[in-house]
């Protein structure tokens, strides 16, 4: 036969293949799909016209046919061995049987069934070579790559891993903590850990790690960088089996690099062993259809049962084979006669029986456990199932969702879990991408190559661990990780094929230096795939404020604080962090802290002459507010995210000092005995048990007066008598006290008692709840400013009614609190007494943010009524200057429960209503003038960050202040009129009509100028997918953007269709924000596509904004951009977390830094009346106000459940600014001072 011509011409459309692919890749990253696939379908076409007819791997070097005459015969060795290990299994299943914790012996005996199992294939008296590795002096050239190449892989995995990943995330740790149970606990020997829901393999491992180089999550560590390093190994070995040594080397290249294998080799996860344990398993099975040697089966069946005991998706990958030997039985059999496949084709059967001996003798302990306990065994498989839990109701639905998207998170949008990805990155770089693409469009064409057929079902199934789980996480890699290998080898498949034909070209006198040229070239095209995955790896992902707080950092920060604290302090900690895994696991030695909850009160008693330190949460930030008020010398430090971002973590650490500083009462002197005019002397004292016999304060006629807090530790009745002093007064919260018992809350109350001078001995006792019997009042009790009793009396109930005598009362600072440790059975009620200080008089707002029901009643008059849909109810009312009657009710049904009472004073902000304007009943109140004393600490607000150059942006105006006050409230939960689900934006018609895209339904609501519900729209010439904002113009007309599929549909404002622009021809992907300017100009920022568009009504492009990148004047995914008069533009941009300004022509002018968001709930951005920029804040639950250079001037809502929860679309419209209250699911009206 002639051979083929040797000319350019498949290299040539290879090569513009390759050219095509890249830049498919490149339009599908730049968010513009459309002319990514048009261009990867040329690309496809090309490489299939040059290569379609071209093999590019073979499987087990071309002799996976059964040649005949070979036999298997059985000698008397071999079968002594295999009984002595079915003894040894059936031994260790008895013992296993018969031990919940198992048994070390039944380990022992079932690691030596194995090994028996092995030893009985092993040809007696011969060699043979296990990993097919033989090293000669003339083949040390051909290493050097190999361990280049393993090298690289190592320092991927191993580099800045003692810091990155900060954490130490939550199953990591409860990994670590059985492994540390294993090494203390000799009869602690489990099969399987319900907590895992895993076997225990993994964790045996780790155990060793521990026993080798210490307990600590790099330890933990080593063992998924090992399993990745034997992916890297075995990669090569498999592939140069089939493509040969070259592309062998590049395939095992691209596993060293590939981010999606190196993510999970540096987290201690079972996931990372699933690629491993598949490639070992298609190495040697490789090696098996080869040679047909009994103990290359052996190995095959045990590495195959190894697999299944280590992480569940790998369950999956027995099908793929099965339906892969199936397929061979087709390919081999004589047509018309599939017997013949079945007798002689491939493999014998006593070859199957080997390797499915094999993988029963490695999984024997497993699969009891499964057959004794299905339901903790497959428990976890059913909790994630798509069919028992999904958020699409309609299952067919939910499942070609859930397959479009893990389809795309290869090359389009990656995994949103910052610790399996960084969130929505493509899994793999662009050239391995746009590699991988070309090699599963020729494996596609070529199904019958066995490679081909065998890694599209690899592909096929693997992904199904994802595809078939709960709809809201996808796309699932970690579920989905064993599709690697298949990823691997269809982007070597190109290599492969360009590799070939480059060589056969080339060849002749000088084919050494043509194989160093293309070598070369390998090497450049490996080293831009290693800085691709090296810079998103280590520089984006790793500097990414999600994937810090994906690993369980608060807990780390904790435990950390804990390890560093202990030795000098007592330890108080939130109960959200005590016994979490991440903190038993680095911290274990330090478990004598105390929990601090929403129901727990300052100040802090403690005699244990140490310091003490709390570490709350950001649901107990009340705490530490009023920590920083008792406490100001105190030291105060709040954990957060590296790159900026709300407080994770907040630390006090009081010194025994400080603690001191505020305990005993304050004393005052005073001439005569009608404490009258200026005190002579003052002087704290640390109890009331004094003696002035031999030492008077004062000389001469004179009285005394005692101030200052005192802490009942427990509700109930007390008795007080100063004894020594028959004329002296005792006020406690400014009651006189008699000789009756007086029922006192938990908690804070003033207490105030007067001696004249001529006593000369006298204490204050009690008794009561805390004592049986009567005692000097504690010192440890007693406290002086700023320690006070402000707040409300909290009476609790054991029904949801508010009805009979309450189980208890306590002093309550605040209003703000999460019952994540709830202080009654549920149902209960609670009801707060007490009057809350009007500083100057005028309409006040309040308003409750409850789940369940609360109640407002200010000076005896309801204004509130929550029903507690986890939703705010506002109400006004009108207070004079002073102190005003309030009662606060709340009932706690369900779960997750909380209550927020918030309040708008004239001229002020929403805020919390702070405790320094809260008492409980008392018979006197501070006067006007007491009240004007009172100093509040504010935090100040972060500095943002220097932006860019600013000389060419115009000279700001003036900067007045400003503020921002709720109106109203508008909708509520649902899909009715005038319900919302996840509203993004809200727009106001030239007649006052309100225009919402209601995203989570699907519609654009019309209400009228009071909130009615008007109509709704689902769209225009096609149903609406995802309309995310909406914009009315000056001639009438409203704008709706659906991300969808970027279409801009046009309406008036009765809701009659006037078209569409944008879409498919527009380029746009994913595009978040539309605003209009004072000429009718549309801005769209095409989220997506990392740019902003400027296009006129009629959808013309007039201009672009920006390009994707983190430089000046670049977007990553912007979510909104306003223009003013004069054509300057600002954009937000979430991943680069700031605001950048651009001049009319399109030039860049300056940035600055806001806080971190995420781009389906960006910030939005709009103009104050003066021409200050105002910018919603989604994750701090904010309205900010910026200048037009970045300067924070002010900010208004809350961190945690507010007044707003993830504020995303807002719109200036006159006074009012329009607010799309997300994820309370309504809008609210605010009106601009």
């Amino acid at each position: 036969m002639l051979s083929e011509p040797r000319t350019l011409k498949r290299l040539l459309l290879g090569a513009l293949a390759l050219f095509c692919a890249w830049q498919a890749q490149s339009q599908l990253s730049g968010g513009v799909p459309s002319d990514g696939v048009i261009l990867y379908a040329i690309a496809v076409a090309l490489f299939l016209v040059a290569f379609a007819h071209q093999p590019v791997a073979e499987l087990a070097q071309g002799r996976w046919l059964l040649e005949r005459g070979q036999a298997f015969g059985v000698s008397s060795r071999q079968i002594v061995l295999l009984a002595l290990a079915l003894a040894c299994t059936l031994i260790s299943l008895a013992q296993f049987f018969n031990s919940a914790d198992g048994t070390s012996g039944g380990w022992l005996l079932h690691v030596a069934s194995v090994l028996l199992f092995l030893a009985a294939f092993v040809p007696p008296g011969r060699s043979f070579t296990l990993l097919s590795v033989r090293l000669s002096r003339t083949s040390i050239y051909r290493v050097a790559p190999l361990l280049l190449v393993l090298a690289l892989g190592l320092f991927a995995r191993l580099w800045q891993i003692d810091h990155f990943p900060f954490g130490t995330w939550y199953d990591e740790a409860d990994n670590g903590n059985y492994a540390v149970r294993m090494l203390s606990d000799l009869g602690f020997r489990p099969v399987y850990v319900e907590s895992t829901n895993l076997p225990a393999h993994f964790l045996y491992l780790i155990a060793l790690s521990f026993k080798l180089f210490g307990v600590s999550t790099i330890s933990m560590r080593f063992v998924t960088v090992a399993f990745g390093m034997v992916t890297v190994a075995f990669a090569y070995l498999l592939f140069r089996r089939w493509f040969g040594e070259s592309v062998g080397l590049v395939a095992a290249a691209m596993f060293a690099v590939i981010r999606y294998d190196l993510n999970f080799s540096r987290i201690a996860l079972h996931g990372v062993t699933t690629p491993a344990f598949e490639v070992v398993v298609l190495y040697f099975l490789d090696r098996a259809l080869e040679r047909k040697r009994p103990l290359d089966f052996a190995l095959t069946g045990v590495a195959l049962g190894l697999g299944l005991a280590f992480y569940a998706p790998f369950r999956l990958f027995p099908f793929a084979l099965g339906v892969f030997g199936v397929g061979l039985l087709l390919i081999a059999r004589r047509p018309g006669r599939l017997l013949d496949g079945l007798r002689s084709a491939v493999i014998q059967p006593v070859h199957l029986a080997i390797l499915g001996a094999g993988v029963l003798i490695a999984i024997a302990p497993v699969a009891e456990y499964a057959w004794q306990h299905p339901d903790i065994f497959f428990g976890r498989t059913n909790q994630v199932s798509i069919f028992e839990h999904r958020d699409e109701p309609d299952l067919m639905k939910a499942l070609w969702n859930n397959t479009a998207r893990h389809l795309e998170m290869f090359n389009l949008m990656g995994d949103r879990n910052g610790r399996h990805n960084l969130p929505n990155e493509p899994m793999l770089d662009p050239i391995m991408g746009a590699l991988a693409v070309l090699g599963f469009a020729h494996a596609l064409w070529r199904w019958r190559d066995p490679p081909n057929m065998l890694m599209l079902l690899v592909i096929g199934v693997m992904l199904l661990g994802g595809i078939l789980t709960v709809d809201f996480e996808a796309p699932q890699s970690l579920r989905a990780i064993g599709v690697m290998p298949s990823l691997v080898y269809f982007a070597a498949i190109p290599l492969a094929a360009l590799s070939g034909e480059f060589l056969r070209v080339f060849r002749g006198a000088n084919t050494s230096g043509w194989r160093v040229t293309w070598a070369a070239g390998l090497a450049i095209l490996l080293a831009a795939m290693t800085w691709s995955n090296f810079d998103t790896f280590f520089n984006k992902q790793q500097n990414s404020t999600e994937v810090w707080a994906a690993y369980s950092a608060a807990e780390t920060i904790v435990a950390n604080e804990l390890n560093r604290l202990s030795p000098d302090y007592d330890l108080i900690v939130s109960s959200l962090y005590a016994g979490h895994p991440t903190v038993r696991f680095i911290a274990p030695d330090v478990s004598n802290y105390r929990q601090w909850t929403a129901n727990d009160r300052l100040p802090l008693l403690s005699d244990s002459g140490r310091g003490v330190a709390l570490l709350l949460d950001p649901l107990l930030v009340a705490s530490y507010s009023e920590a920083r008020r008792f406490y100001p010398n105190a030291g105060f430090r709040e954990f957060k995210p590296p790159l900026g971002g709300s407080p994770t973590v907040y630390e006090a650490q009081l010194a025994p000092s400080t603690l001191h500083s505020v305990q005993g009462l304050v004393a005052r002197y005073y001439r005569g005995i009608a404490f009258e005019g200026t005190p002579v002397k003052e002087e704290a004292l640390p109890a009331l048990n004094l003696d002035w016999t031999s030492a008077p304060p004062v000389g001469g006629p004179f009285s005394a007066e005692f101030q200052g807090t005192l802490y009942v530790p427990t509700f109930g009745n007390y008795n007080f008598e100063l004894r020594g002093a028959s004329e002296g007064q005792v006020y406690v919260d400014e009651n006189l006290l008699g000789s009756a018992p007086l029922q006192l809350a938990k908690g804070n109350h003033s207490l105030r008692a007067r001696v004249s001078g001529a006593t000369a001995r006298f204490a204050l006792w009690w008794q009561g709840a805390t004592s049986a019997q009567p005692q000097v009042v504690p010192a440890a009790l007693l406290f002086h400013a700023p320690v006070s009793n402000n707040g409300l009396l909290g009476s609790y109930f054991t029904n949801a009614e508010w009805k009979g005598a309450p189980t208890f009362t306590q002093v309550d600072p605040e209003i703000a609190l999460y019952f994540h440790n709830i202080p009654l059975p549920r149902p209960y009620s609670v009801e707060w007494k007490g009057k809350v200080y009007a500083p100057a008089a005028g309409a006040y707002q309040f308003a409750t943010e409850s789940l369940d029901d609360s109640q407002v009643l200010i000076n005896s008059r309801m204004i509130i009524s929550n029903p507690g849909h986890n939703s705010t109810v506002e109400g006004m009312t009108t207070l004079a200057q002073g102190w005003n009657d309030i009662i606060v009710r709340f009932a706690d049904k369900t779960s997750h429960t909380h209550i927020y009472l918030y309040w708008v004073p004239p001229g002020g902000a929403r805020e919390i209503v702070p405790s320094q304007y809260l008492l409980p009943p008392m018979g006197r109140y501070p006067s006007a003038e007491e009240m004007a004393a009172v100093q509040r600490t504010l935090p100040l607000p972060e500095a943002p960050a220097d932006g860019g150059a600013r000389a060419s942006h115009p000279t700001p105006a003036p900067i007045e202040a400003l503020t921002l006050a709720p109106q109203r409230v508008i909708g509520e939960p649902g899909s009715g009129p005038a319900q919302f689900n996840e509203p993004h934006a809200v727009a106001v018609g030239q007649n006052g009509k309100i225009f919402v895209a209601d995203t989570g339904n699907k519609r654009l609501q019309m209400l009228d100028p009071n909130g009615a519900f008007l109509g709704a729209l689902s769209g225009g010439d096609e149903r609406f997918v995802e309309p995310f904002d909406v914009v009315a113009s000056s001639m009438g007309e409203m704008i709706v953007l659906d991300s969808d599929e970027g279409w801009l549909y046009r309406f008036d404002q009765d809701g009659h269709s006037l078209g569409r622009i944008g879409g498919p021809s527009a380029q746009f992907y994913h595009p978040r924000g539309l605003s209009l300017d004072s000429n009718n100009s549309l801005y769209v920022a095409d989220t997506g596509g990392s740019r902003v568009v400027k296009m006129s009504l009629d959808g013309q492009r007039l201009q672009v904004f920006g390009t994707k990148g983190t430089g000046k004047g670049q977007f990553v995914e912007p979510s909104a951009a306003i223009s003013d008069a004069d054509g300057y533009l600002f954009a937000t941009d979430v991943p680069n977390r700031r605001v950048e300004s651009f001049s009319a022509d399109g030039k860049f002018l300056l940035d600055f830094a806001i806080p971190q968001a995420g781009a389906y709930n960006g910030p939005h951005i709009a103009f104050a009346p003066d021409g200050s920029l105002l910018v919603s804040a989604p994750e701090l639950n904010k309205i900010q106000r910026y200048s037009r250079d970045g300067k924070l001037l002010g900010e208004w809502g809350g961190v945690g459940p507010s007044q707003l929860r993830l504020p995303t679309g807002i719109r200036a419209s006159g006074s009012s600014l329009w607010i799309a209250d997300t994820a309370n699911h309504r809008i609210q009206q605010w009106e601009i001072r």
